[in-house]
């Protein structure tokens, strides 16, 4: 596969009126299938500012996967897993709705900072795959129609590990999981009570 690397000290900026209102229709960065790795140091970061965001998928079922190390997301700038691996660390999320976003996929965030969002990190919930056969959906367009909520249950894989983080300051909450597996979750800063 195909490997993009952000070097150390890059700065990544878009101009705002490129900026999509859906980072799943419209991110910035999108990498389907292929390796991201966003290679900042503790002297020469690298930031993503006013980014509609980074969108990774497909990972699973193409050895993909995203790895951020010294990155500064600020003004907007957030990022997307879906059915993909992924890695954040020393790394801080700010000024976004959501941070850190995540679908049928696993992820690890270590001794990073993501605060002052709406939404830390959001977990959405499984979802069912289609069964297919050639270019026939048994239960999507090609089978039985919209047949979606008959599907059965086929599952990928899910996983998120949060250590020595900082989740404090997220307006709405810090973690929100509507999925079905519980977060492994140690030695974090979640704010005050």
């Amino acid at each position: 596969g195909v490997t993009l690397e952000v070097e150390p000290g890059v700065k990544i900026e878009i101009a705002p009126e490129s900026i999509g209102e859906y980072i799943e229709y419209n991110p910035a960065i999108y990498v389907n299938g292929g390796q991201l790795l966003v290679d900042g140091s503790r002297d020469k970061r690298v930031t993503l500012d006013a980014l509609s965001g980074i969108f990774v998928k497909d990972g699973i079922s193409m050895n993909g996967r995203a790895i951020v190390k010294y990155a500064d997301f600020i003004n907007g700038s957030r990022i997307w897993f879906e059915n993909s691996f992924g890695e954040v660390s020393s790394s801080t999320i700010t000024g976004t709705y959501m941070g850190i976003g995540m679908k049928d996929s696993m992820v690890k965030v270590t001794a990073s900072n993501i605060s002052g969002n709406e939404q830390g990190i959001y977990i959405e919930a499984h979802r069912s795959f289609p069964v297919g056969f050639g270019d026939d959906n048994i239960f999507g367009m090609g089978g039985f129609g919209n047949a979606f909520a008959y599907a059965p249950e086929l599952h990928a894989s899910s996983s998120l590990i949060i250590r020595d983080s900082d989740l404090s300051g997220n307006s709405v909450k810090s973690e929100f999981n509507a999925s079905d597996f519980t977060v492994d979750a140690k030695n974090n800063w979640w704010g005050s009570s």
